[in-house]
């Protein structure tokens, strides 16, 4: 980063604390232009009732990411008639559109280059600076920690927090001098590419991933010959079975009440939230007292069980690692497996599209899944016939998964440096090289 060097700056004291003397401070609105129109104003008051399958795109609030544009599957369109009748406000590439409420309030993006005609709805905010900001540099200090917290002094609710039009307005703003703002914004936009970069890349991977799962769990490794099942074309000599032919060994966790048992070092606690594809989350996780977890030591994991999450993301599954043995876990779904049988290759299968489709046909609950203990063991296994070859198998998607994990580790590195730069360079605390 060579743009940037340390300059031994006059400061000046502000509402904001102290800024560089060539900086300013002003209000949001007083930043937006007044040779264009709707410069600083929200978008429509849409109903259902105005809705229609194609016309005029409506961008909602889930849309608006942390300096990106979030494209969703699910799109909502008004018709150019009701364009017209309701007078809506269209909106542009490169316009700047904030949120007044969901968290993080007051997270911004600008609009991407589309194809179709485009609003946006009452709950976000349309800005459009003056020429004298640059509108990147404006993007990245407005999701920049300091101002989101400056935003939620601003916002009211009580089911609901949201910010005022009128409040948004009052935020202020810490602004360089416009060259210093480009270049600011050049640094953060440099390593959000690199960000942008891995983020293909694990994506890549992963559908990889996906592929050769699908391949290795139904065809397998060198296999000629094969035979329909009920599961689509498998090897002539593997089987189908279902969980409770593999293991009888297959539980629930702990389902009582543990609040009061919760200490800060002790036996951890596997909640469904910490069970990811391949892995448990340690980050976040919860401790049980000794004597607590001691009383119900016929739960505890072992090296081997595979953790199945009961409620939500319902099938998504990890092994236990030499780290987690001892833990217990709080209404997981858990397998301890036979000898003969690979951990690592069941809980590839459980994580499968072919295991996913049948604990949604399983699936129970009024708007969140679960998968119950007595319809999970049913489940319908494609076995490979030899240990060795589940081992295989493991071992080739392992490898895969360990690609993914040096992308994500890189582009935490990157978020990192990220993070470091906002702190000094949209503070003035390092200064940066302009012509």
């Amino acid at each position: 980063m060579s743009e940037m060097m340390e300059v031994k700056s006059n400061f000046k004291m502000t509402e904001l604390g102290k800024i560089p003397v060539e900086w300013e401070i002003y209000p949001l609105k007083e930043l937006a232009s007044g040779d264009k129109v709707n410069s600083f104003i929200d978008g429509d008051w849409i109903e259902s009732k105005d809705m229609s399958k194609e016309g005029v795109r409506i961008i909602q609030t889930g849309n608006i990411g942390i300096g990106r544009f979030i494209e969703k599957k699910a799109k909502r369109y008004i018709s150019e008639t009701t364009f017209e009748k309701l007078n809506c406000k269209e909106i542009y590439e490169g316009d700047m559109l904030i949120c007044r409420l969901a968290d993080p309030i007051g997270r911004a993006c600008l609009i991407p280059a589309k194809e179709e005609r485009l609003i946006t709805s009452v709950d976000i905010t349309i800005f459009r600076p003056s020429k004298q900001y640059d509108s990147k540099y404006l993007v990245y200090y407005i999701n920049s920690d300091e101002n989101l917290s400056e935003v939620k002094k601003y916002t009211s609710g009580t089911t609901r927090q949201r910010i005022s039009r009128g409040n948004l307005a009052k935020v202020l703003i810490k602004v360089p001098p416009l060259k210093e703002q480009q270049k600011i914004a050049e640094i953060l936009s440099t390593v959000d590419e690199q960000i942008e970069q891995t983020d293909q890349l694990i994506e890549k991977t992963k559908e990889l991933k996906k592929g050769l799962m699908q391949q290795l769990l139904t065809k397998g490794i060198g296999h000629t010959e094969f035979k329909q099942t009920e599961l689509g074309y498998i090897p002539i000599d593997w089987k189908i079975k279902s969980l409770n032919e593999i293991t009888t060994d297959v539980t629930i966790g702990l389902v009582t009440s543990m609040t009061k048992n919760y200490v800060d070092n002790g036996i951890p606690l596997i909640r469904n939230s910490d069970i990811k594809e391949g892995f448990v989350r340690t980050e976040k996780m919860v401790n049980l007292s000794y004597d607590f977890a001691s009383s119900n030591k016929h739960k505890m994991l072992k090296r081997g069980d595979i953790v199945t999450i009961h409620t939500g993301d319902i099938g998504t599954s990890a092994v236990i690692e030499d780290n987690l043995i001892g833990a217990l876990g709080f209404a997981t779904l858990q397998t301890t497996v036979p000898d003969n049988t690979s951990s690592e290759w069941l809980m590839l299968f459980f994580n499968s599209e072919i295991a996913k489709k049948q604990f949604y046909n399983f699936s129970t609950g009024d708007g969140r899944n679960n998968l119950n203990l007595k319809e999970f063991v049913k489940t319908r296994i494609i076995v490979p016939n030899l240990l060795e070859e589940q081992n295989k198998i493991s071992s080739i998607i392992s490898t895969v998964d360990e690609k993914i994990k040096g992308y994500e580790n890189e582009k935490s590195k990157y978020e990192e440096l990220k993070k470091g730069l906002i702190q000094q360079l949209l503070t003035g605390k390092t200064r940066v090289k302009v012509d």
